[in-house]
């Protein structure tokens, strides 16, 4: 008997068992809909509690469908999840109407006023930090002491820091701002938010040690604290109690929508294969929006994540994944994060509005990006990145940025670049739109925009950047630093204001020395109001030093006021010392250059050339070409002449003819 009932388990367990077909999951937010419901069309799910108990049971070729203008608050752990390249498992959307929206938000209700103004309540489902308030729909500062827009752009500045944990200012009296927050800039491309644990007359004491050794010259402020609170729309939040205090002199909250970041992740992909995500919004994480990782073939396309606390997307060590014709925005650290991801691709993008509130954002490096984007056969292609607090895209591993454009960067920070590598290799940047990158100098001890349009830094090998127009950057169109064989040809630079077309910078801190360089067919032109030289190179290793740079040749160095194309900084002796070169010099000098052309001849610059309009044109939200008619005859600055009535068709990708200058 004992062998008969073996045979027959083991007859069982062989039987080929038939697949069942793909089912597809409704859920609508309507009042109609319930989670005793099957989940079908007619009778929907109603919340992401019944969804995530379904998660278990999905199949390769499941879908999961939320009703369009629906909001769904909580979220889905679809850890694990097993779809198939041929049968990927669905979340997406049905009906018409906005994309369906997976909140993290709690919306403030039950206030009570406790005077001049001020408002409190409880957010039962916060934590320990409470990282955004929106306030009918803006984002609110923290109560900051002092206000951003008092003087010195609302930094005060400290006269020693004993340690990283402790920071004495002699005008530091009159309040005690024991248990608000410092913020401090320990470094140009750094601010820190340290607990106040402790104020005695003129030192501030801190529980977390800053970044970098706090130096006096930079800057600081005091938020989240209530002796701060002077401004109607700021608000502080105390852990212990979980409750939020607003300044809301001008009207009852009540009569306001007020909302907070609340739940800290709202999606979990991790261990997920084989899974598409469309057309779905995700608002109001206050820590993560998205977190993937050792996962594969993962695809988000028209996405949004909006209105986060903290980062968009995090993703780490996995393959394949896309995300396409998504919109990434007004989120108060990072946008997108992704490391360590094989044949990844971001393309089509739009990322705007990231990290551009001081103090909002996340202590430490690497904080205040738009884009972060790694991994070897990674694309980073035909995106749009603007008004970033930081870089606008921060690149690693053998990876291809190619026709983005990027522009209004740097706005929170300063010593980046609209596009950034460090200790990197085996990459390409190529016909890529960067322009707008000022820098932000408010709380550091100097006064140079540190700001690059193409910023490739220490340690960085074999990466070409080719065919990229860059234009209106704080500092220099493209920076190598310490760098080996990075290749810049053919690209288009103007209006580099403080270090020119390209600063080419060896120092000690890096083991290369800008060697193996080849720069050539590039386009550099200086406005005339400018000092800037289309070239600089900086090093501490001798006067001979740029002859052993690389290749420099071919290359069109114009600055229509006469000021000299190239200037070498030698601080070999501890001086810097600055010297500027005309083409025949530096030709003699460093046997660098010979080919390489001046303005034109016929070149002018008078008031109401088409530079501006057409600078404007080529940076529009569109990557469809531009036709102008010429009403005045031009040369470009490559010296090809253009004549009244001629059609030119300007590519924003290519900007062929993005420089023109009036012919008398």
């Amino acid at each position: 008997m004992f062998l008969v009932i073996i045979v027959l388990l083991v007859a069982i367990w062989s039987f080929p068992v038939e697949a069942r077909a793909p089912l597809t999951y409704y859920v609508s937010s309507s009042p109609l809909a319930s989670d005793d419901h099957p989940g079908t069309e007619d009778q929907p799910w109603q919340t992401l509690e019944r969804v995530q108990a379904a998660l278990p049971g999905l199949q390769p070729g499941d879908r999961v469908l939320f009703e369009r203008g629906g909001l769904y608050f909580g979220v889905l752990d679809a850890t694990g999840l097993q779809g198939t390249a041929d049968a990927p498992i669905t979340f997406g959307a049905y009906g018409l109407g906005d994309k369906p929206v997976l909140s993290g938000m709690e919306r403030l209700v039950d206030w009570t006023a406790i005077g001049d103004g001020r408002y409190t309540t409880m957010c039962k489902p916060c934590g320990s930090i409470i990282n955004g308030l929106l306030l009918d729909g803006n984002w609110q500062p923290l109560a900051r002491f002092p206000n951003q827009d008092e003087a010195d752009a609302g930094y005060l500045y400290f006269d020693s820091a004993p340690d990283n944990t402790t920071l004495i200012d002699d005008d530091l009296s009159g309040q005690d701002w024991t248990g608000g927050e410092l913020v401090v800039r320990s470094s140009a491309w750094v601010l820190d938010r340290l607990p106040i644990e402790a104020h005695k007359d003129d030192t501030l004491f801190t529980s977390t040690s800053a970044s970098y050794q706090l130096t006096p010259g930079y800057g600081y402020f005091i938020q989240n604290h209530t002796n701060a609170l002077d401004r109607d729309g700021e608000w502080t939040y105390d852990p212990r109690t979980r409750r939020i205090t607003l300044l809301s002199r001008s009207r009852h909250p009540a009569e306001r929508h007020v909302q907070v970041t609340a739940l800290e992740r709202l999606l979990t992909l991790e261990g997920a294969h084989h899974v598409l995500i469309h057309d779905l919004a995700l608002e109001g994480a206050n820590a993560l929006a998205i977190h993937a990782g050792a996962c594969s073939g993962i695809h988000l396309a028209r996405v949004d994540i909006v209105y986060g606390g903290a980062d968009g997307l995090f993703v780490e060590s996995c393959d394949s994944l896309m995300m396409t014709e998504s919109y990434i925005a007004d989120l108060l650290n990072n946008g997108v994060n992704i490391r360590n991801c094989d044949d990844c691709r971001l393309d089509g993008n739009h990322v705007a509005r990231i990290g551009l509130w001081s103090g909002m954002g996340r202590s430490g490096d690497g904080m205040y990006n738009g884009v972060q984007f790694g991994g070897d056969g990674a694309e980073l292609t035909h995106n749009v990145i603007e008004h970033i607090g930081y870089n606008a895209i921060v690149f690693s591993g053998d990876v291809l940025v190619q026709q983005n454009v990027v522009r209004h960067f740097t706005l929170t920070k300063v010593d980046g670049g609209g596009i950034y590598c460090w200790h990197n290799r085996n990459s390409q940047v190529i016909d890529n739109i960067v322009m707008y990158g000022m820098g932000s100098t408010a709380g550091i001890p100097w006064e140079t925009p540190a700001a690059h349009g193409i910023y490739i830094d220490d340690q960085s090998e074999n990466i070409e950047v080719r065919g990229n127009t860059i234009g209106y950057v704080g500092a220099s169109g493209i920076m190598l630093h310490n760098t080996r064989n990075v290749r810049l040809v053919d690209n288009l630079i103007f209006a580099a204001e403080f270090d020119g077309g390209m600063l080419l910078a060896d120092d000690e801190l890096g083991d290369y020395n800008v060697e193996q360089t080849l720069v050539t067919g590039n386009a550099i032109l200086a406005f005339p109001d400018q000092n800037a030289h289309a070239i600089t190179i900086m090093s501490n290793k001798g006067a001979d030093y740029p002859s052993k740079l690389g290749v420099m040749d071919g290359n069109v160095l114009c600055h229509p006021n006469g000021h000299p194309p190239i200037a070498f900084v030698d601080w070999s002796e501890g001086d810097w010392t600055r010297r500027g070169f005309s083409l025949d010099a530096w030709r003699e000098r460093y046997q660098l250059e010979q080919n390489s052309l001046g303005c034109p001849s016929n070149l002018v610059y008078p008031p109401g050339t088409p530079l501006e309009q057409i600078a404007q044109l080529v940076v529009n939200d569109t990557d469809e070409p531009l036709v102008m008619t010429l009403d005045v005859a031009v040369h470009d600055l490559r010296g090809t002449h253009h004549t009244v009535g001629e059609q030119l068709i300007i590519s924003p990708l290519s900007a062929v003819v993005l420089l023109l200058t009036a012919n008398p």
